[in-house]
């Protein structure tokens, strides 16, 4: 028998297919409804919020703003997809994170959290407090932390991927250092996972790998004591720290070469104090 004089003589299916067109019928006057508020002016974007959830935001402008809108707004607020304007935004340099609400009737709310940088990578490139690789201008970024926050930010190296890493130990590292005065300028990890660095005096310390027998902190700690004792008394004497190089490589001492009276005192990129502290209070605020 022909299927369509069954489904005509069926009442169940007349039945479902009704309900079926009725669905669509509902379905396409919603559309229509929304597309018709979507275009009134009541919707038309009259006020955008933009919110700095942690800090005041330094490097992006109003202009920033509203040339990511003018990239992505399509209409009223409605109307106008959130991707495109998170895409633009996201392309600042400076831009970590970016969050877009649409705020009944015509607003938006853009919030937006800024890298702020705590350490200089060796490649030119920049750290944030969370550990985070980004682009900017290393020279302006150093400048800048000099000028507003009385720091310098610390130069660290290591191999691709260990940035975290490196940012970690350097913390650590200050932490432990700044109890005997001073601080850290430089911080390492060699291609062969071996660390160097460098305090504020200009002494250069070989740390070595993680594996040795005595642990890092250990070690420089016992060098820190004994530099306490003696650099007094060698700075006044000659204003330059007592050691040019220091190797802490070894269990229960160290290896050193002292510096020479008549050496120039050590050039630093900064006599202010290097930016890590910031890292570590956000860390103290955190715990």
């Amino acid at each position: 028998m022909n299927p369509l004089l069954l489904f005509w003589a069926s009442p169940v299916w007349l039945h479902r297919a009704a309900g079926l067109l009725v669905l669509a019928g509902l379905g396409l006057l919603l559309a229509a409804g929304l597309l018709w508020m979507a275009q009134r002016e009541a919707f038309s974007l009259k006020v955008v919020e933009v919110q700095a959830p942690a800090t005041s935001l330094l490097h992006v402008q109003d202009a920033d703003v509203r040339e990511a809108l003018e990239r992505g707004l399509a209409g009223s607020v409605l109307a106008t997809p959130m991707a495109p304007i998170r895409d633009a935004l996201n392309d600042h340099p400076w831009i970590r994170d970016v969050t877009l609400r649409r705020v009944w009737p015509n607003r938006f709310l853009i919030q937006i959290q800024e890298h702020e940088p705590v350490a200089a990578w060796r490649d030119g490139r920049l750290l944030n407090r969370q550990g985070e690789l980004f682009v900017a201008d290393q020279a302006w970024s150093q400048a800048e932390a000099e000028t507003l926050y009385g720091c310098h930010l610390v130069e660290l190296a290591g191999p691709e991927g260990t940035h975290p890493r490196v940012l970690a130990r350097a913390a650590q590292a200050q932490r432990l250092v700044e109890l005997y005065g001073l601080g850290l300028q430089s911080l390492a990890l060699s291609d062969q996972y071996a660390w160097q660095a460098q305090l504020s005096d200009g002494t250069e310390l070989a740390l070595g790998h993680d594996e040795l027998p005595t642990p890092w902190e250990a070690r420089l700690s016992a060098f820190g004591e004994v530099l306490q004792r003696v650099s007094s008394e060698r700075q006044s004497q000659t204003g330059v720290a007592p050691f040019s190089r220091v190797d802490l490589r070894y269990a229960n001492g160290f290896a050193f070469l002292p510096a020479r009276a008549s050496q120039a005192a050590p050039v630093v990129r900064s006599p202010l104090p290097n930016c890590l502290h910031r890292l570590l209070q956000g860390q103290q605020h955190a715990a």
